[in-house]
């Protein structure tokens, strides 16, 4: 069985404004939130103090994600209004970080991808990333959580072996800890051990919620 141990920090992400400017509810409508996100950090082996990561080499990735979301307004690319919010930038109404999307989800995902790529460098690939939660408040959170990689002789334990869902070993997904009406949600309980009732998966793949079923019973072979 494969073994490796995890160790987690909370580190604060600021007070940080931001809109989804094409939902129908008031979400549409600039608004913030202290944000805050939970790092999971994961090695196969310990350095020299028993440690999977030295906590006190950290402020780096403190300050990188300080200068992103503390006192920042973050809005997407493709906001129809961003042209109005850069020159609110220039005129020094607004501290503006542009992103692909906006929402913890894509907070989460932008938390990850900084945080894994700075550890493994400066542990010599020792240590990783494995999730990322960020929370907008004490009920809202959302989990990245880089795509699997499944190995081929994993399938061989599913009951159905027909249609192998490529998006598992291709896409990464984003499993939020919030109820969502969206078309691509799926529902298990799965990660027993999270204590989390019911987690939706949200992916960009259509392909994840015709292959659910199979996707579920791989969870418990992944898992154990």
């Amino acid at each position: 069985m494969y073994m490796r141990y995890v160790s987690t920090k909370v580190i604060p992400l600021g007070s940080c404004a931001f809109r989804q400017p094409f939902a129908d509810s008031h979400c549409h409508f600039i608004h913030g939130y202290r944000l805050q996100a939970k790092f999971w950090f994961a090695c196969s082996y310990l350095d020299k103090n028993n440690w999977v990561i030295d906590f006190g080499s950290l402020k780096g990735l403190k300050d990188l994600l300080e200068k992103q979301f503390d006192h920042t307004t973050i809005i997407a690319k493709n906001d129809p209004e961003i042209s109005f919010f850069r020159v609110l930038h220039t005129r020094r109404v607004v501290d503006l970080r542009e992103m692909d999307g906006v929402g913890i989800e894509k907070f989460a995902e932008y938390c990850f991808n900084l945080s894994n790529d700075l550890i493994k460098r400066v542990t010599n690939n020792r240590c990783w990333v494995s999730k990322v939660e960020v929370w907008e408040h004490e009920n809202n959170s959302a989990i990245y959580e880089q795509g699997m990689s499944v190995p081929e002789n994993t399938w061989g334990q599913l009951q159905d072996t027909a249609a192998k869902p490529a998006a598992l070993s291709t896409s990464s997904i984003c499993i939020s800890g919030v109820e969502s009406p969206h078309i691509y949600d799926c529902r298990w309980k799965i990660w027993e051990e999270e204590k989390m009732p019911s987690m939706c998966i949200r992916s960009k793949t259509k392909n994840l919620t015709k292959h659910r079923d199979k996707l579920g019973r791989f969870m418990k072979c992944w898992k154990s």
